[in-house]
């Protein structure tokens, strides 16, 4: 006994130690003293408190102490058929008889399991319903068995919206229901129903089988790879709590789906690094599986003895799962390993294997896509119609040649749906990048159009049509703006003088120089050959001629890059704002040209101010307002 103890320690993380120990503890005191006396006598020596906490260990560990479970269970059991049995509660004996179900399914009696099951599903315990519906639910996926089970989940769902959020039962309804749709691939709705748990309750057993769950499901929609963060957290999650053999589901699940990433030697490694784990474990299914994945990443990596060994081993085994995908994989691998291995006949006997396997899957699959239209893609009286054919042809599904044929034309309509759509998407791909492309082409047109080819600034055309938008929202603000325009005259000498690469480079400058003096809203064009125009935002005529005084200093001094060549630049500069042209925008173009031919006309190398007498509009001006005289 002292040894069994030590071997059940090594198995469970330091946080469960306690518990187990006195568990089983207990259950050594209970067997002793049932060899003592009889069912009857026995019963006298338990309380009711003692019965709910046998009942309560014995839940606990019916997923990772199986003997210990049964030797538990026959106690139970034996209480409920003294003549002491009176003293159980309701929900006690309605606990013993969810047990002895539990055994039954265990040990692949889903009849006997499901029959004891329905005897508390009208249980006057919200707690007892949900627990029987829940077992219900999960027999139906072990044994693919779909046809009742959207009712299932919809009774399920009903009696534990009763429940409490921090009622364990309901969260393993949560937990079974993503399981459900996990197995029908529905990955994303298993998810959302996962994140109904409250996991700040949950047990670590029960913490494991969610990780599991949820790991299968991020793997199953692609929203990891295998070997992520969140799968390995999960596999070290359930070797902590004890539950090694949902750890080496999910190892054996993350190695399938580094085999289909084609992470060949990875899948090797974490297999082997696990198999003495898996094998102790005694799960047979779990073993079998291991070698069919051991098998198929061998002959990927034509480690053709290798694969012999492990195919070898699964061979003794595979016949206890004959519809397994696992044995799907099985056959395919063989037959690729006996192509490999020049045996052509056993190679074709495998494919043939191979074909009959993938068929049995494909009737699961059917029933599986069926009872998905029954609850989310049906009228309700389409549901009745497929939900009444799938009972009628459930037990003859394999055979029925009519409903292979509906499948095939179903598979044909899907797969020419399919089609549809990715040429859909093609066409609209196509059509966008089109878009993309002239968006781009008409751009460019515009930027040639609007974007000085030399300097980088806006052209003539570009500046005056924002100039226009930039006069009228200063108008509508009541604020002044002011316009510069600038001219390098007698430019010509510096090309002859010096190139014109320097010519090039001094007209470059004027933007460089504009970004130097750092001035706020600014709107900056190059108007002509060597004209340029700056309108200036909330600046009236003044404070623009600040800006034009520092813009003549700079380009007076300017000089060549090196600091060798000074330029010894010419310029003229007018200055006007939209209080004197009244916020039209051709006066105000008009009258700092004009400004800046006076400025030329004077000598050049200054700036000279808009006046109103410079413009023939004075002419016209009675009274402060324009007007028009016709001769």
């Amino acid at each position: 006994m002292i040894n069994t103890i030590n071997t059940y320690l090594n198995r469970t993380s330091i946080a469960t130690n306690l518990t187990n120990i006195r568990l089983l503890l207990t259950t050594i005191l209970i067997l002793t003293l049932s060899i003592t006396f009889t069912p009857p006598a026995f019963a006298d020596h338990l309380t009711s408190q003692e019965i709910d906490t046998l009942i309560a260990e014995t839940m606990e560990i019916r997923l990772s102490n199986r003997s210990q479970f049964k030797q538990n269970l026959i106690i139970l059991e034996s209480l409920a058929t003294s003549d002491e049995q009176a003293q159980l509660s309701q929900k006690q004996k309605e606990l013993i008889i969810y047990l002895r179900g539990y055994e039954f399914a265990i040990n692949s009696k889903s009849k006997q399991a499901v029959a004891a099951y329905k005897q508390i599903q009208d249980s006057k315990d919200a707690e007892i319903r949900a627990i029987s519906l829940s077992a219900q639910l999960n027999v139906a996926i072990l044994s693919s068995k779909f046809t009742n089970s959207y009712t299932l989940i919809d009774l399920l769902l009903k009696n534990v919206e009763t429940l409490a959020d921090t009622n364990l039962h309901k969260n393993s309804a949560y937990l079974m229901v993503g399981y459900f749709y996990n197995h029908l691939e529905k990955y994303q709705l298993a998810l959302n129903y996962f994140s109904l748990i409250n996991q700040n309750i949950m047990p670590d057993k029960e913490l494991c089988t969610l990780g599991h769950h949820q790991a299968l499901s991020y793997l199953g929609a692609k929203q990891i790879r295998a070997n992520d963060e969140f799968v390995i957290s999960a596999i070290e999650n359930c070797n902590l709590s004890g539950d090694v053999i949902i750890a080496n589901s999910l190892i054996i699940e993350n190695a399938k789906y580094l085999i289909a990433e084609q992470q060949y030697d990875l899948a090797i490694a974490n297999l082997l690094e696990n198999e003495q784990v898996i094998l102790s474990a005694g799960f047979s299914m779990h073993n079998f599986s291991l070698h069919v994945l051991l098998t198929t990443a061998y002959i990927e990596k034509k480690n053709i003895l290798a694969a012999k060994i492990n195919a070898t081993a699964a061979e003794e085994m595979q016949t206890n799962f004959s519809i397994s995908k696992y044995n799907l994989i099985f056959f395919e691998s063989l037959s690729k390993l006996y192509v490999l291995d020049n045996q052509p006949e056993k190679a074709l006997a495998y494919l043939q294997l191979y074909h009959q396997t993938k068929q049995s899957i494909a009737d699961l699959d059917l029933k599986k896509k069926m009872a998905s239209a029954m609850a989310r893609h049906q009228t309700i009286e389409q549901s009745k119609q497929l939900k009444q054919l799938l009972i009628d042809n459930s037990n003859s599904i394999a055979t029925d040649e009519r409903l292979r044929h509906e499948n095939r034309i179903l598979e044909q309509r899907v797969a020419l749906h399919f089609k549809i759509i990715i040429g859909l998407f093609v066409f609209c791909l196509a059509l966008y990048l089109l878009t993309f492309w002239l968006k781009a082409h008409h751009q460019g047109i515009l930027n040639k159009a609007y974007i000085d080819s030399l300097t980088g600034l806006y052209s003539r055309r570009y500046f005056i049509d924002n100039l226009a938008g930039l006069i009228y929202q200063q108008r509508s603000l009541h604020q002044h703006l002011s316009l510069i325009t600038l001219c390098l005259d007698d430019f010509q000498q510096v090309n002859n003088k010096y190139g014109f690469e320097h010519g090039d480079y001094v007209l470059k400058q004027i933007e460089v120089i504009v970004k130097r003096l750092k001035i706020d809203n600014v709107l900056l064009g190059r108007t002509g050959a060597t004209e340029f125009c700056l309108a200036l935002e909330n600046h009236t005529q003044q404070q623009a001629l600040i800006v034009a005084q520092k813009l003549l200093q700079e380009l007076k001094t300017l000089k060549s890059a090196d600091h060798a060549i000074s330029y010894d630049l010419n310029v003229c500069i007018g200055v006007s704002d939209t209080e004197l042209a009244k916020y039209v925008p051709k006066n105000l173009l008009a009258d700092s040209n004009c400004a800046m031919h006076v400025a030329r006309a004077q000598g050049k190398n200054q700036i000279v101010e808009f006046e109103l007498c410079m413009s023939e509009r004075s002419k016209y001006i009675v009274e402060d307002k324009l007007t028009y005289v016709f001769k």
